[in-house]
């Protein structure tokens, strides 16, 4: 059996349990997929706690053949915790720009003010190099998607994108035409289900 772990993006009350994730929960269902999303909510998490709570998730429902996919900081969670729990596939959805050496036009404050200074000084720090050799060693095939629309909304997101296709060996770079940033928008769940 195959199975589906799905990470929602950052989102203080909602995980990928939530009805505005259905369409994708049930068309991966309809592909035959076994789902799991991660009943984590962020709420006074930062990566280094969402990832340990992901990982006793992950190890308590996998099954033969596992998929893990995040979306923006979801998909740095898939990332994160993909050297150790050794997943066959992983899929990172419009993967947050927030690495170390990454570039943005607006100031951190900008970002803290959202997201949290913790969360933000915690990825700041986290050399994602690392991270893809780790997935590379495991040979994990990568998937790395973001929207047409990221092109406008956000640039460094793209780019750092295309620097992960191009720090991870087993992977492909697939731009969702027509979709913005979410996974739970209805153009990425339909552009999305194509690649499964």
């Amino acid at each position: 059996m195959k199975t589906v772990f799905l990470i929602a993006g950052f989102d203080l009350s909602n995980t990928a349990s939530d009805e505005k994730y259905t369409a994708l929960r049930e068309g991966l269902s309809a592909k035959g997929y076994r789902v799991c999303p991660a009943p984590i909510s962020w709420k006074r998490k930062t990566f280094k706690h969402y990832c340990a709570e992901f990982e006793a998730f992950y190890n308590e429902n996998k099954s033969d053949y596992n998929i893990v996919a995040g979306n923006s900081f979801g998909a740095v969670v898939a990332l994160l915790t993909a050297g150790l729990a050794r997943p066959d596939e992983i899929f990172l959805c419009s993967l947050s720009p927030f690495f170390l050496g990454d570039k943005h036009f607006k100031p951190d404050s900008y970002f803290i003010n959202y997201f949290g200074s913790r969360r933000i000084n915690e990825l700041r720090s986290t050399n994602f190099q690392i991270f893809a050799d780790q997935i590379n060693q495991s040979k994990i095939k990568t998937t790395i998607t973001y929207g047409q629309r990221e092109h406008t909304t956000s640039p460094p997101l793209v780019r750092r994108a295309k620097i992960a296709s191009e720090k991870l060996t087993n992977s492909r770079l697939v731009e969702l035409e027509g979709a913005g940033h979410s996974m739970s928008e209805s153009i990425y769940t339909s552009e999305l289900l194509k690649l499964f």
